[in-house]
């Protein structure tokens, strides 16, 4: 995500949605992928605008980036405990994401 971008505005309403509902179920990390333009502070107003209650930090090195093969802004990935990645998709919705918590077998809270 990045700040200025508006998908990413809608992303994390979605994602407040997920959070809203499995609450301590699922670990949500919102991660900015712009640290050429976005400051800590833009994060943080991102935060604090749209009302992200989860970790948000900045790719400064793109080491996630490179990792999970970030290739747009608006991508969501679900990762196990092991790392690895079990789902993903570009801009999913609330629905999309329920569906696969649930085949996963995480409960809402």
């Amino acid at each position: 995500m990045a700040s200025w971008c508006p998908t990413c505005v809608a992303g994390e309403k979605v994602f407040k949605q997920i959070h809203n509902k499995y609450g301590n179920n699922v670990q949500l990390i919102t991660v900015d992928m712009d640290p050429q333009q976005d400051t800590e502070q833009d994060l943080k107003d991102f935060q604090r605008q749209y009302g992200g209650e989860w970790t948000h930090l900045i790719d400064k090195e793109y080491e996630l980036t490179k990792k999970y093969k970030v290739k747009q802004l608006e991508e969501a990935f679900l990762i196990d405990s092991n790392q690895e990645v079990i789902y993903h998709a570009v801009n999913p919705s609330f629905d999309d994401l329920q569906k696969e918590l649930t085949r996963i077998g995480v409960s809402s809270s």
